[in-house]
């Protein structure tokens, strides 16, 4: 992630209300986020753009409906494998949060 995405992420989880910064942080979802990109052999390039297209739904700065087709284009994955890891994402990830 470039210094200004993660700029930006702080800036808007700073701005979460405490109980949903305590959520996220306590949900350890990179670590899930490594198990399903080890699932779908994902490079560490995939890993990275993964971690940051999640964080961003999670953080409200990409719409949750746009999802799919952002992180199957920034994979460079087709949209099956793509709709697969957003079901798992969905499931691991949001659903516990």
């Amino acid at each position: 992630m470039d210094e200004n995405t993660t700029k930006m992420i702080k800036e808007r989880f700073d701005s979460l209300p405490e109980s949903i910064q305590e959520l996220i942080v306590s949900s350890n979802y990179q670590d899930i986020l490594i198990e399903i990109g080890k699932k779908y052999q994902l490079n560490v390039e995939q890993l990275g753009m993964l971690e940051q297209e999640t964080t961003f739904v999670m953080m409200g700065l990409t719409p949750t409906k746009d999802f799919e087709t952002e992180l199957t284009r920034e994979l460079g994955v087709d949209k099956m494998k793509g709709n697969q890891i957003v079901t798992e994402i969905n499931e691991k990830v949001f659903l516990a949060i």
